[in-house]
């Protein structure tokens, strides 16, 4: 091999190694995940000005709320989807529910709300509106007006 492919590898090894370190920091993947969504849209850089707070351990429980959710996000997104008024994706939800304030108790806010809304769906209060295929997400829509605020199965 020349001397410059060597030397193109090394470097390609190096910022590995980097990002590899730079993985084991949670506060660095988060900050990393917020630049990736915010240059994703549409090229406009839009990233909050100060960082989310890491929950510590010294935060008090959480009393469990309605729907098996131990911070009601089931309810949240039952709400937030019959304010829509329209078809959303899981991202979409997710990322309407962080812009209202609500306060996810994991890391994984992807992963909450999608459970969120399946178990919605199971109950016939979200209806899958088309199915999504690889990059491409499913839709869902709001089909249930009676379920606001009150119970479900």
């Amino acid at each position: 091999m020349s001397d410059s492919v060597v030397q193109i590898l090394d470097e390609e090894i190096r910022q590995l190694q980097a990002l590899k370190q730079m993985a084991g920091n949670p506060r660095l993947i988060d900050l990393m995940r917020r630049i990736v969504q915010a240059t994703d849209m549409n090229g406009v850089q839009r990233i909050a000005s100060t960082p989310e707070p890491i929950a510590d351990s010294t935060t008090p429980k959480l009393e469990r709320k309605s729907d098996r959710s131990p911070n009601g996000l089931t309810k949240a997104v039952r709400e937030r989807a019959a304010l829509l008024g329209k078809a959303f994706t899981i991202p979409q939800m997710r990322q309407a529910l962080e812009d209202s304030g609500f306060e996810f108790i994991g890391q994984d806010h992807q992963a909450a709300t999608s459970s969120a809304v399946k178990q919605l769906a199971r109950k016939d209060i979200l209806k899958l509106t088309l199915r999504g295929a690889g990059p491409n997400p499913h839709w869902y829509e709001y089909v249930s007006k009676n379920a606001v605020g009150g119970a479900t199965k």
